[in-house]
């Protein structure tokens, strides 16, 4: 017997933006910050994270050439500490110092320390402790870089010097119970630190994230909001405040702090994938396929990227489209089942059942405790004429606890 799918309302495609005037477009809704230079970043990132290093010098060259920034020269220091090439890394760094005093003096004890020089390193982190940007102790000591002056005077004398306030310990130690989940003991060192710094923004903040790991999105916002407003270039408050927006439905508010914070931390193209989610979700499909297709062209063969490109085209309407994507998602990566119930929840809204079903299949041999797949593999298989396979599946469903298999197998099974 044929068991009828009925579909939701389809939301019509529609026309995509082009490329080029993406950036445009983007540029003016505050995407594109100082517009070249964080393409050309995250071009590089894209690049040595495909191991061409020699691509990313020469992108980022010609970067600086057209405009010299501080930030250009830190990232291709960091390809040339990444190639051995600590000099030129150190001259970059230098620059990029001149540029913005103290920026560089970590990166410079670093480069120091690789070629073995452990004045000059010790000096640089020494700077490095009496600046605005100053290293957590935890970086530090767990830096390899270090590893090989470890064993000098001049390391061992520096690690001998409290570098770090009874504040900055305690911050520590609460960054850690977070770390592990054990938020009652980070609140209760809060708690402390808070009677000697009521107003302190950055304590402030550890009470916003307690409240986000425990789940009290609405709370980690109205404390996040003032301190974005007092600092909004802070990258820490902007990308929890992101979060707990993205975390509560509040999709609107995290798509603008993500475009903020897109603004200031160049380096991470994974924001693009946090927009793309946040328009999805307030239906601007185009906008949301844009930022994915950004994504995909600096890292052409990510799954994940692929995979939500197809959520959002198949959210249009454009189905066609989905299943392409779905399909170089799987050619990719076939080793996660949601990919495989995307592309079959795709299908059975088609109405194509036994694509459906073999998906669902393949879903389940990775997941067998998935009864909704359970159920709809059921569906499918019924509605190609299936019986005992559908039955058989809707059994399997109804001992998983799907209660929607009831009035199925009651109409279609002994």
């Amino acid at each position: 017997m044929m068991i009828l799918f009925i579909e939701g309302n389809r939301v019509k495609s529609f026309v995509k933006y082009c490329f080029a005037i993406l950036l445009v477009v983007l540029s003016s809704n505050g995407f594109i910050y100082g517009q070249k230079i964080n393409i050309d970043i995250l071009k590089a990132k894209a690049l040595r994270d495909s191991n061409n290093d020699i691509g990313a010098i020469n992108l980022l060259s010609n970067a600086i050439n057209a405009e010299e920034k501080a930030v250009l020269y830190l990232e291709r220091a960091e390809v040339y500490i990444s190639l051995g090439e600590y000099d030129k890394a150190i001259k970059d760094l230098e620059l990029a110092n001149i540029m913005e005093p103290g920026i560089a003096d970590f990166a410079l004890a670093r480069s120091f320390s690789l070629k073995g020089e452990a004045a000059p390193a010790i000096s640089f982190l020494e700077k490095n402790m009496n600046s605005d940007y100053k290293v957590r102790e935890k970086e530090v000591l767990l830096e390899k870089d270090f590893n090989g002056i470890a064993n000098t005077p001049e390391w061992k004398q520096f690690i001998r010097k409290d570098w770090y306030s009874s504040k900055e310990t305690s911050i520590s130690e609460i960054e850690y119970y977070i770390s592990l989940g054990r938020t009652g003991e980070a609140t209760e060192i809060l708690n402390k630190l808070k009677n000697g710094y009521p107003e302190d923004r950055k304590l402030l903040y550890f009470e916003g994230l307690i409240q986000y790991v425990d789940g009290n999105y609405n709370k980690a916002m109205a404390i996040l909001a003032p301190l974005v407003e007092a600092e909004p270039y802070n990258v820490d408050f902007l990308s929890l405040l992101a979060n707990a927006g993205f975390a509560v439905g509040n999709y609107s508010v995290a798509a603008k702090n993500y475009r903020d914070l897109m603004e200031i931390d160049a380096s991470n193209a994974a924001i693009l994938l946090k927009l793309a989610e946040c328009h999805n979700e307030l239906l601007d499909y185009d906008r949301a396929i844009s930022y994915v297709e950004i994504y995909l062209s600096l890292y052409p063969s990510n799954p994940i990227a692929l995979n939500l490109a197809g959520i959002v085209e198949r959210a249009s309407g454009d189905y066609a489209m989905a299943l392409r994507y779905f399909s170089r998602c799987l050619d990719e990566s076939n080793d996660k089942p949601q990919f495989y119930n995307d592309r079959a929840d795709t299908y059975f809204m088609l109405k194509s059942w036994e694509l459906a079903a073999n998906d669902y299949g393949m879903a389940l041999d990775l997941e067998p405790g998935n009864a909704g797949n359970w159920l709809n593999k059921g569906i499918a298989h019924l509605n190609i004429q299936q019986t005992e396979m559908g039955c058989y599946c809707l059994k399997m469903a109804q001992k998983m606890g799907e209660e929607r298999s009831l009035p199925l197998l009651e109409k279609n099974c002994d």
